[in-house]
């Protein structure tokens, strides 16, 4: 049987997606170092109303250089129906706003004891942001390759049912 033609990246952002977006805490941030390479970060984040991505970080790293340098960035998130990326231009947020924005994206993620362990660290450490502003969405679903999957001895619909556990 041939992959369908619905098994392609449909483009955009749209409310379910977004829902799953602000589901999830971490995402691979991509930028580009100065030989040209990408640089690969996983990051803490949060999803703000317009859409941007807020990213909070300590000033120096890699990022925050490759970023200062060079602007175009990528990210991808695993989200419960697959996957959403968004490529765009990232700037870094210093000084009050930069602290304002980390603190509300911990508060988001971490729950009181969180907060009071894990928090207070990555508060003496990130003193900067990185603000990706999207300029294409992209995401890719399972649910496009179900039907194509259908079968009557195993449940194909589960996506946490067709990979083995690795961890033992």
């Amino acid at each position: 049987m041939a992959i369908p033609e619905t098994y392609r990246t449909p483009h955009g952002l749209s409310e379910q997606l977004r829902i799953e977006l602000s589901e999830q805490a971490r995402l691979v941030l991509g930028t580009i170092n100065p030989d040209g390479s990408p640089h690969l970060t996983l990051v803490l984040f949060s999803i703000d109303a317009d859409d941007s991505l807020l990213l909070p970080t300590p000033r120096p790293t890699r990022k925050i250089k490759n970023v200062r340098e060079r602007a175009s960035v990528t990210a991808l998130v695993p989200v419960r129906s697959g996957w959403v990326s968004c490529y765009g231009e990232a700037t870094v947020i210093e000084g009050h706003e930069a602290e304002q924005i980390n603190q509300r994206v911990r508060e988001r993620l971490l729950t009181d004891t969180g907060m009071a362990t894990m928090g207070r660290f990555l508060a003496a450490h990130e003193d900067t942001t990185i603000k990706i502003t999207p300029t294409k969405w992209l995401s890719w679903s399972h649910d496009v390759i179900e039907p194509w999957m259908d079968t009557n001895d195993i449940d194909a619909s589960n996506p946490d049912t067709w990979w083995k556990d690795l961890s033992n």
